[in-house]
């Protein structure tokens, strides 16, 4: 599949703003790469799964059985596609942790409290999923809620009054 079959799938559905290109083979950060290319195939998804469906419709035979394959595959409850989102969050922690430590003057306290909040982090993603993170996200999207936010009950409202020592100007 090519970027230009998914354009073609997105107009069909007035989307095609919504197209996300993959980077280029010459990113020098390994983890920033990675990060965008999975953004890239969880942006591109729907149209990923249009594309193949009209190879299902109208392919040759090995087409199809190629088309029926991804389909089963990727469907947006398997559980690859989970761990694609997983995958994201996690590469999100990693190239933050790559760009830290290739800032010009880092010095090795800055490193280790970027190292620790980042394995904290990672930490965390193993009960919840990473807040405002892909996982999150299509949790949301699905109406789907982990066991934490049953337990809680209804959402409750946040008060418009600010705390009495901050000032907004």
């Amino acid at each position: 599949m090519r970027e230009e079959d998914l354009i073609i799938k997105a107009r069909t559905v007035g989307k095609e703003s919504k197209i996300k290109r993959f980077p280029r083979h010459h990113e020098v950060r390994f983890a920033e790469h990675l990060l965008k290319l999975v953004e890239a195939v969880i942006s591109n998804h729907e149209f990923m799964v249009l594309h193949w469906q009209s190879v299902k419709e109208s392919g040759s035979r090995t087409e199809k059985s190629q088309a029926i394959g991804f389909l089963k595959t990727w469907e947006s409850d398997s559980i690859n596609w989970t761990l694609t989102l997983l995958l994201a969050d996690i590469l999100l922690q990693f190239r933050n942790l790559q760009k830290e430590s290739q800032r010009t003057f880092i010095t090795l306290p800055d490193l280790l409290s970027c190292r620790d909040r980042v394995l904290n982090d990672l930490k965390l993603m193993q009960v919840y999923p990473h807040f405002g993170g892909k996982e999150e996200q299509f949790g949301v999207n699905i109406g789907r809620l982990n066991e934490h936010e049953e337990q809680e009950g209804p959402p409750t409202k946040l008060h418009k009054s600010r705390h009495s020592l901050v000032t907004t100007s």
